[in-house]
C-alpha cells in the first residue's frame, strides 16, 4: 500500500516536471503497480575505430605502419558518440520490501545488447561497477511481471543502503530518495525540479 501511495506521488510530481509523454507512467499486472520509463537515450562517447582505409591484411600486421599509428596521442583520437536507450521499470520486491529497478538496454533499431555490452557500458557510467562487483550489484534475470529478460539491482543491497535512511525519510517520498541514490549507477538522476515540486505541495507550505 505504501509503494503504490508514493509511486502515484512520483507519477504526479514526474508529468509535472517531464510531461506526460516523457515522464514515469503507471502500470499494473495481475492487481500488481509498477512503474516505467521508455526510450531514455544513453550518449556513450567511444574511440572512433575505422578500418575502412585499411586496405590488406598486411597492413594490420606490418611493424613499420603500425608503429606511426601508435605514435597518435589517444586524447588526439576521434570520438564517436554511441546512442542507446533504456528502459526501466520499478517494481516492489515483497520478500525485501524495497523497491526494485530493472532495465533493459537497446540500439535505435531495438536490438538487445549483449550482456557483455551492457556491463561494460555500466562500468564505464560508475565507479563502483567494477568487474569485481559485477554480480553483487547486478543480475540478470525474468522480469517478474512481463517474463521477458531484464538486467535489475539486487534487492539486498538496496535494503541495506535504505535502512540508514528510511527513519529520516516520509514514507511517501521514499521512493524519490531511494532513486535518488540508485539512479548513477545506470547514468540516470533524478531531478532536482522532483524535489522542488514537492516542497511547493508538501502540507507545511501549503499551511
Amino acid at each position: 500500500q505504501l509503494f503504490e501511495e508514493s509511486a502515484a506521488l512520483f507519477v504526479r510530481v514526474s508529468e509535472l516536471v517531464d510531461g506526460r509523454d516523457l515522464g514515469w507512467k503507471q502500470g499494473q499486472i495481475l492487481n500488481k503497480t509498477y512503474l516505467y520509463k521508455k526510450n531514455v537515450p544513453s550518449i556513450i562517447l567511444r574511440p572512433l575505430t575505422d578500418l575502412g582505409d585499411v586496405e590488406s591484411l598486411d597492413e594490420l600486421t606490418d611493424p613499420m605502419i603500425n608503429e606511426d599509428k601508435s605514435a597518435v596521442s589517444p586524447s588526439t583520437e576521434e570520438l564517436q558518440k554511441v546512442i542507446h536507450f533504456y528502459e526501466f521499470h520499478i517494481l516492489y520486491h515483497s520478500t525485501y520490501e524495497v523497491p526494485v529497478l530493472y532495465f533493459k538496454v537497446s540500439l535505435a533499431d531495438g536490438t538487445p545488447l549483449s550482456s557483455d555490452d551492457v556491463w561494460s557500458e555500466l562500468e564505464t557510467i560508475s565507479p563502483t561497477n567494477r568487474a569485481d562487483n559485477r554480480w553483487t550489484i547486478f543480475s540478470e534475470g525474468e522480469h517478474p511481471l512481463l517474463h521477458q529478460p531484464f538486467f535489475f539491482l539486487h534487492p539486498c543491497e538496496t535494503r541495506q543502503l535504505m535502512s540508514t535512511f528510511l527513519p529520516l525519510v516520509d514514507p511517501k517520498y521514499y521512493l524519490f530518495s531511494w532513486l535518488s541514490l540508485i539512479a548513477p549507477q545506470v547514468g540516470q538522476t533524478v531531478p532536482l525540479d522532483y524535489f522542488i515540486v514537492l516542497g511547493q505541495n508538501s502540507p507545511k507550505s501549503q499551511a
